[in-house]
């Protein structure tokens, strides 16, 4: 199977955006899903190619695949997804209206260095991880 890799942008100076890529990392047993910096070089080159720029997306966690670019609550959901039973059944959320899912994540988003703090060193990609994260600038 020859899968194009799902991949999730995120903020390496965010601990709980840090926390959750190494959470993913731990549950994605089949590594369907790779990462990058949010500001990183190859963030803009991977939304070049579809059609979008950082400065047009919110400040939130976006994912990319073959269907486009997703951000907020939907990202987290596809994410979800992929990593398989029982992490996809939080798709069970999206009985909820995507404003209201959306309004939650920026909830969240917003007090998120307020609470989970900053990493000061950014986010230290693990060795073995390596191949797994598209630009090596996120250290």
């Amino acid at each position: 199977m020859s899968e194009a890799p799902e991949v999730l942008l995120f903020d390496k100076d965010c601990r709980l955006c840090t926390g959750l890529v190494r959470w993913i990392l731990d549950r994605d047993r089949s590594a369907r899903i790779h990462f990058a910096a949010r500001e990183s070089a190859a963030a803009t080159k991977l939304l070049a190619e579809h059609g979008a720029s950082l400065a047009q997306l919110p400040d939130s966690l976006v994912l990319i695949n073959g269907t486009g670019v997703h951000t907020r609550s939907e990202a987290v959901l596809r994410v979800a997804a992929l990593l398989g039973k029982p992490w996809s059944w939080a798709g069970v959320a999206r009985i909820l209206p995507r404003p209201l899912r959306d309004l939650l994540y920026r909830g969240v988003a917003r007090y998120r260095y307020g609470v989970f703090g900053r990493s000061v060193r950014g986010f230290q990609v693990p060795p073995h991880l390596r191949n797994r994260f598209l630009d090596q600038s996120s250290d």
